[in-house]
């Protein structure tokens, strides 16, 4: 965020900006803009305004892929010709049952499951 020549951050919660905002004055970074709303009420974004968005370990926590599609029909006109969307630490729920797995694994150190054993 030091190296932009302005950033918006957003998050749901107020308790989290009030923090960051005391960081930013602490800092003297006067071109960041903390913002709070959820993903769907970000207020009103400038058209062609933004060369980055990052949305990095929060679809998660959309309540479904129809959310996360009004979201990005929300920034799309907000990004600059040549602009990009990063979004980060998505789940794919497909491979849920080979993680949960793993993690059940970790947890019997030397031990392990076989097939069998599951079956």
């Amino acid at each position: 965020a030091e190296q932009c020549e302005s950033v918006l951050a957003t998050d749901i919660s107020a308790e989290v900006l009030a923090r960051h905002q005391h960081i930013l004055q602490q800092r003297g970074w006067s071109h960041i803009q903390l913002r709070q709303g959820d993903a769907l009420n970000l207020g009103t974004l400038a058209p062609d305004t933004y060369d980055t968005v990052v949305i990095n370990s929060v679809v998660q926590y959309f309540p479904n892929v129809q959310y996360l599609d009004k979201v990005l029909a929300q920034l799309l006109p907000a990004i600059a010709a040549g602009g990009t969307i990063l979004l980060g630490d998505i789940r794919n729920l497909d491979l849920l049952t080979a993680h949960v797995t793993a993690i059940e694994q970790s947890h019997l150190g030397e031990q392990r499951i076989s097939v069998g054993t599951i079956a």
